[in-house]
């Protein structure tokens, strides 16, 4: 099956260690793996959340050219959280996990991305 392209709406889902809610596991209980820990080669991929909706199933790697631009390797980006912003979306939009709200920011990457599933 050849891959699909999206052009995704791309927001931060941010894993703060300070805030009150310590949600940093993912729908099946496992760690999150933020894109900061990836780049330093400590998690083998991102996870990301999309519509649930979709039933795309869990641990799916799917890619986004600007982000592997970005970071100047391949990124699997690995569909294993949810948060609200994603739901009822169907494929308009993506929130990637990271550590903190400055990656994100610096990248630019709220805005729009090419998703490939």
């Amino acid at each position: 099956m050849a891959p699909s392209y999206y052009p995704v709406t791309c927001d931060c889902l941010w894993m703060n260690p300070d805030d009150e809610f310590g949600d940093y596991y993912d729908i099946q209980g496992r760690p999150i793996h933020t894109l900061e820990d990836f780049i330093k080669g400590i998690v083998p991929d991102v996870s990301i959340a999309l519509d649930p909706n979709l039933a795309i199933p869990y641990g799916t790697i799917v890619s986004s050219p600007e982000l592997n631009a970005l970071v100047g390797k391949p990124v699997p980006l690995a569909v294993t959280a949810q948060n609200a912003a994603t739901f009822n979306r169907n494929l308009d939009r993506v929130s990637i996990c990271v550590a903190t709200g400055r990656l994100f920011r610096l990248a630019n990457l709220n805005g729009t991305l090419t998703l490939i599933i």
